[in-house]
């Protein structure tokens, strides 16, 4: 995992237990509704940590991409049971070979060989 630790990585005027971090893993399963569709997941760092991934439009979007590898970046919180929440502001996909980039800024896809 790389976590910045330049002084203007962290955020001002809030939380000192948030930060902005990049981390690399397995997208996982969470939490399912009463039918048994994924509605939450985590991703599962190669140190064998979980990051829970919040449920805005980035952290829906992963829900497509269960056991595959990610990169993500964003902003890091602790809920107040100590579990570490991210709030993904963009990932990169690794499958087959090819890198696939998403961001906040952009909608599309760009594909990278």
């Amino acid at each position: 995992m790389n976590r910045h630790k330049r002084p203007q990585d962290r955020l001002k005027g809030g939380d000192e237990n948030i930060e902005r971090v990049t981390i690399k893993g397995l997208v996982i399963p969470v939490d399912w509704d009463e039918k048994g569709t994924v509605v939450a997941v985590a991703i599962s760092t190669h140190d064998e940590k979980e990051y829970l991934i919040d449920r805005d439009e980035k952290g829906r979007e992963l829900l497509h991409f269960i056991q595959q590898e990610v990169q993500a970046s964003g902003i890091l919180r602790e809920s107040e049971d100590k579990k570490k929440i991210i709030a993904v502001q963009r990932y990169t996909l690794f499958a087959h070979k090819k890198r696939i980039y998403y961001s906040e800024k952009r909608r599309s896809k760009d594909e990278k060989r």
